[in-house]
């Protein structure tokens, strides 16, 4: 993948490493999402077996199960909290994206986010590489004001 050269105005590079997390962005969403899965399975393995009152030290009797429980859920719901905090992020980019003009937005998704190269970027969108370099530098401008 690309990357660009840094902008003398901060809120370019903001924009710009903006866009270009939104792909690990989404990575994040899908690791998160198989986590969730796999901690839900195990609770699901775990649920068929009883520990119910194990002596633990110092005499008490203590519930694995329950304790293992309540650790896994407290994992579900700070995995949930962050793949919703993810998803916000990507829908605001996406937000921003859409208050572009067509043309940008399409230039901006394909260079940032899908990672293609302004040449190749010119050549789907039809237009000559030094224009697209000039839709880019005017979509970040404007995207960088949203």
């Amino acid at each position: 993948m690309q990357r660009e050269r840094q902008y003398a105005d901060e809120r370019l590079n903001a924009a710009a490493q903006e866009l270009w997390a939104y792909k690990a962005k989404q990575r994040q969403i899908e690791a998160l999402t198989d986590k969730l899965a796999e901690y839900r399975e195990r609770c699901t393995t775990l649920g068929a077996v009883r520990y119910d009152k194990v002596l633990s030290k110092g005499g008490e009797y203590h519930d694995r199960l329950v304790e293992l429980a309540i650790k896994w859920a407290d994992l579900d719901v700070e995995i949930n909290r962050r793949k919703f905090e993810i998803e916000h992020e990507l829908w605001l980019i996406t937000r921003k994206l859409s208050c572009l003009t067509a043309t940008q937005g399409k230039v901006l998704e394909l260079y940032y986010i899908k990672g293609y190269s302004t040449v190749a970027v010119a050549q789907m969108i039809n237009y000559s590489d030094r224009q697209t370099r000039n839709i880019k530098a005017e979509a970040l401008k404007k995207y960088s004001k949203l």
